[in-house]
């Protein structure tokens, strides 16, 4: 397991570490890895998957979604891809306008990581999947803005109300680096 019991570890990497004959590696215990992991420069890449019900969809544009928790003092969340699977119900969701698009973020914050268009995804009465990988380099960014923030998805942008009368539901796979800030 690694910082979050839920999630899982796809590669985990200490730097610095040595590794003994076997190739065997330990890594921090589950629970508060802050002290473990700033001594070890510990970054794992990790994958979170959260499936966004019917409900959640239709408040998206107001409501936020949770889906990665801050990681600590200390510690950078870096996005690295994102997987959007939608799965049709019995009726597909109906979009105000069609630059509605879907936002991944730092908690609380308005600075886009990664966006895909609602259009062609949701609004579909099949099965779709879509991905995007993080591409824009964000050339400088506060800390402040950045460290010890979780990650959430909002529909940022678009008419309001973003969608109606739909209920499919969408999980999003995200997999994102754990880097320790110095």
């Amino acid at each position: 397991m690694g910082l979050f019991s839920s999630e899982k570890i796809v590669s985990p990497v200490i730097v610095g570490a040595s590794i003994d004959a076997t190739s065997t590696v330990t890594a921090p215990a589950d629970g508060d890895n802050s002290a473990a992991l700033a001594s070890t420069s510990y970054v794992a890449v990790k994958r979170k998957q959260v499936v966004l019900t019917t409900a959640q969809l239709l408040a998206i544009q107001t409501t936020a979604i949770n889906i990665v928790p801050a990681p600590g003092a200390g510690f950078l969340l870096v996005p690295l891809q994102l997987v959007a699977q939608y799965k049709f119900g019995a009726t597909a969701y109906t979009l105000a306008n069609a630059d509605n698009a879907f936002r991944l973020q730092f908690t609380g914050k308005t600075v886009s990581l990664a966006s895909f268009l609602a259009v062609g995804l949701v609004d579909q009465v099949v099965n779709e999947v879509g991905w995007v990988i993080p591409v824009t380099p964000i050339t400088a960014i506060a800390q402040t803005n950045a460290a010890n923030l979780g990650l959430e998805l909002k529909l940022a942008i678009g008419t309001t109300p973003a969608l109606t009368l739909g209920d499919g539901s969408l999980t999003i796979t995200l997999e994102y680096a754990v880097v320790a800030m110095s």
